[in-house]
């Protein structure tokens, strides 16, 4: 294999999330997120350990990149005050890029030192701690090659701590065996094929003696080297994995009293985790892959349920979650609960950080320069944001009540997969698993009414490569049945749903994105529709939003253009029988999203939009009569794609949340700006998310009287629920 594609590995683990930029992480008490504390820039692995023997365990970062530099890398400790909340961390310096670090008593004084790989020196440095949460100036030693984890156990016997490397482009283990005082050995180097990229110790044929499991990424496979006891290991045994393997963990999962691996794994596999069960003769059998991440990252095993049972964690990297799986006590899980944490998370360790008896987790975000903290209650469960899984690919979100018990449900359409996702809520702010039903090829929007007049509430959604409009009505129990899809022209993306004529039935605005039209179908009230009528826009209509835009008491459309020439936006102004008078446009230069509300109590309905490729959103106030002064610009720092308005924080005021959705730096988040009550907005707060969040929705999911808000996160197939926490 050439040296390009050796390389090629080594951007995948490190260099793109440098690429993806970075981020600070923004604190509110509007919306709940799990409680974060910040690190040096670039936090990427971390260790635990009760660093001041306090009795309280503490954390250590290693951070790829300094403040100004990312050639400087550093070490933070963060020291605990034993109720899950840490002191300002305290850094220091280390070589470029540490991509590894590790706790272990190297000198056998009784206090806990670190261990920490650079990548770009290709050294491996030593901090003897002083036992009162600082540490000594670093010894170095030289490793072979680039090397990606480090793994501290006594390989020999000795009854002293040595360190095993795996050193990725040096296709080897290398065994830095200690000499009791805190120096090493030079390193014995063991072959342990193409890109070992993480170790970890097991006795895998119970000889009592420490044997090697190493994630050969390349080759899709986990390599066992079996120890001989001195320090030395035998050649190592494949066994393939379900997919390029990220991460290798080792417990026993089946109770047998013989350690089993868990091992993360990517592409081409759909991302989750293989479950491999060991024999007392050191092999392992009975693979079992298990899809529960979009990019998994790390592992973190214990009990979180309290059954006596070994779980494990999921650190998903661009999902910006932590997925939890449960053992089901003999080796076989069952997919738990989805929880939010920062953007990128890197690694992730699991300890009682409180004190109260349960498992928390916490969890080292790259771009948030932070680690989150979920504090665990002995149900599998964790204080964070919530993560509910959808079909491939959820572009548009849209909610309610569809089994009438009083909760709000929500309905996603699934670009990828041809299917609409249906969540109903619990009405605690979580969501039973998804129902999946078929939708047209390539579903793009879906927006929620009563188009049958039965009162049950149904749904449409476009179908980008299928030219219509599916229809699937409500039998009043969650469960649905398609009518005749509506027919309208190429590339039907965004919809919006109104009573355009006054008679009382629900009808259709779609846009059609590469015809620049809006096709309008009047609904029958029996869940069927009239031919469409076809007006004319500007380039790319991409969103609508209904309104009464010149007080005449008709309704009104608004259009945005997803093109530079397209125009802010279009207003098509209503007649009140069902048609539209030709388009007046305002602006240029093309908008993601507009939605309509009266943001200075005047009285007159206002506009909001979010530019295309642009980090400001744009306030436009109504006159009343169809027309709009100048419009005010806000500053996001990320580009934007969909806006909701709402009162957010129960002041009687509208206010603005604005999904980050693009190819630009820390887009994964919604950022609110709370309305000043005379058409201005504060300054925007960012609430992270699953990654790519593009639609979003708000009700009170919980019934505790406070908005909350739904986010279709597009790249992590996940909705994202943040409660409303404000007072």
């Amino acid at each position: 294999m050439s040296t390009r594609r050796c390389l090629s590995f080594v951007l995948y683990i490190t260099s793109l999330s440098l690429l993806m930029g970075s981020a600070s992480a923004q604190v509110s008490n509007l919306f709940f997120e799990a409680p974060s504390w910040n690190t040096a820039p670039g936090p990427d692995k971390m260790t635990l350990a009760d660093f001041n023997h306090d009795g309280r365990l503490d954390i250590a970062t290693a951070n790829f990149c300094s403040v100004r530099d990312c050639d400087l890398g550093t070490l933070s400790i963060l020291l605990g005050n034993g109720d899950g909340t840490f002191k300002k961390h305290v850094d220091y310096g280390v070589g470029p890029t540490p991509e590894a670090i590790v706790a272990g008593d190297f000198n056998g004084d009784g206090n806990p030192d670190l261990a920490v790989l650079s990548q770009q020196t290709l050294g491996l440095s030593i901090f003897i701690g002083n036992g009162n949460g600082s540490f000594q100036t670093p010894v170095n030693y030289q490793l072979g090659d680039i090397s990606l984890s480090v793994v501290a156990a006594d390989l020999n016997g000795d009854h002293k701590l040595d360190l095993a490397v795996a050193c990725s482009l040096g296709h080897e283990m290398e065994i830095f065996l200690g000499n009791g005082d805190g120096t090493f050995q030079s390193y014995l180097p063991f072959p342990a094929g193409f890109y070992p990229l993480h170790a970890a110790i097991g006795d895998f044929n119970r000889d009592h003696k420490p044997d090697i499991a190493v994630t050969d990424f390349a080759d899709a496979q986990v390599n066992i080297l079996i120890g001989n006891g001195d320090g030395t290991f035998q050649p190592f045994v494949s066994y393939e994995t379900g997919g390029l393997p990220t991460y290798v963990a080792v417990n026993d999962f089946n109770d047998d009293g013989v350690p089993d691996l868990a091992v993360a794994v990517t592409f081409p596999f759909a991302g989750g985790v293989s479950i491999l069960l060991g024999r007392a003769t050191g092999i392992f059998h009975d693979k079992k892959d298990y899809a529960a991440a979009t990019s998994p990252q790390a592992l973190a095993v214990a009990d979180m349920n309290g059954d006596q049972n070994p779980d494990i964690a999921i650190i998903d990297r661009f999902g910006g979650s932590v997925t939890v799986l449960f053992d089901n006590a003999n080796g076989v899980f069952h997919v738990g609960n989805t929880f939010g944490v920062g953007n990128q998370p890197f690694d992730g360790a699991a300890a009682d950080i409180n004190g109260d008896g349960n498992v928390d987790l916490l969890v080292s975000n790259f771009n948030s320069n932070s680690v989150s903290v979920l504090l665990g209650n002995r149900r599998g469960v964790f204080r964070a944001r919530n993560e509910f899984r959808t079909g491939e690919s959820p572009q548009s979100i849209a909610k309610a009540d569809f089994d009438g018990d009083g909760n709000d449900d929500v309905v996603v359409a699934n670009t990828e997969d041809n299917t609409v996702s249906v969540l109903r809520g619990k009405g605690n702010g979580l969501f039973f698993r998804r129902v999946d039903f078929p939708a047209g090829m390539k579903p793009y929007f879906v927006a929620t009414a009563d188009f049958n007049n039965d009162g049950f509430a149904d749904f449409a959604v476009t179908n980008e490569l299928g030219q219509n409009v599916s229809i699937l009505l409500g039998n009043g129990d969650a469960t649905f049945h398609a009518t005749t899809p509506v027919s309208v022209h190429t590339i039907p993306q965004s919809l919006a749903v109104g009573d355009f004529n006054g008679d009382g039935n629900a009808d259709l605005a779609v846009g059609n994105l590469t015809d620049n039209t809006v096709s309008v179908s009047l609904g029958n009230g029996d869940g069927s529709f009239q031919m469409h009528t076809d007006y004319s826009v500007k380039k790319f209509p991409h969103w609508i939003a209904v309104g009464d835009l010149n007080n005449d008491g008709k309704v009104d459309l608004a259009v945005a253009h997803s093109h530079a020439t397209g125009g802010l936006v279009s207003i098509l102004f209503g007649n009140g029988d069902g048609t539209f008078q030709p388009e007046v446009s305002f602006g240029g230069g093309g908008s993601q999203s507009v939605a309509i509300a009266d943001f200075n109590s005047d009285g007159n309905a206002d506009l909001v939009l979010v530019p295309l490729d642009d980090t400001n959103v744009i306030v436009l106030l109504g006159k009343g009569d169809g027309t709009f002064g100048p419009g005010t610009t806000y500053l996001r720092d990320t580009f934007g794609y969909a806006v909701l308005t709402a009162d957010l924080n129960g002041d009687g005021i509208v206010d603005l949340a604005v999904t980050g959705n693009s190819s630009g730096s820390d887009v994964n988040n919604v950022s609110v700006a709370l309305g000043v009550g005379d058409g201005t907005f504060g300054s925007f707060v960012k609430y992270t998310t699953s990654a790519n969040p593009t639609s979003i929705v708000m009700s009170d999911f919980n019934h505790d009287g406070k908005p909350d808000l739904a986010v279709a996160a597009q790249n992590a197939n996940t909705v994202s629920v943040l409660v409303n926490t404000g007072r």
